[in-house]
């Protein structure tokens, strides 16, 4: 799958399982794990409209699941590390404006 693609999928899953958090921005860096292995490297950006309480657990473990199997579905071989950082905290690791 194209960056683009993998990026909009992201998208679509985030709004749909975390719909009272809105998405920023998917960073997507293709890289290799210690085994030689295609890796994706998501870090998924968002901000909780000014509510003080980050993603839970549970929604951070069912966007996995879930763009793990899109992922797999669409015979992308490149297994996806996936991460969340909220807005604030992108601009201090300069992932997002």
């Amino acid at each position: 799958m194209e960056i683009s693609e993998i990026k909009n999928l992201v998208e679509n899953q985030f709004k749909r399982l975390a719909p009272n958090d809105e998405f920023i921005d998917a960073v997507i860096k293709p890289g290799e794990d210690w085994e030689g292995d295609k890796i994706l490297n998501i870090i998924i950006v968002y901000d909780t409209k000014k509510r003080e309480k980050l993603l839970g657990s549970r929604q951070t473990m069912a966007l996995r699941r879930e763009l793990h199997s899109r992922l797999r579905k669409s015979e992308e071989a490149r297994f996806p590390i996936i991460g969340f950082v909220v807005k604030s905290e992108a601009r201090e690791l300069s992932l997002a404006s």
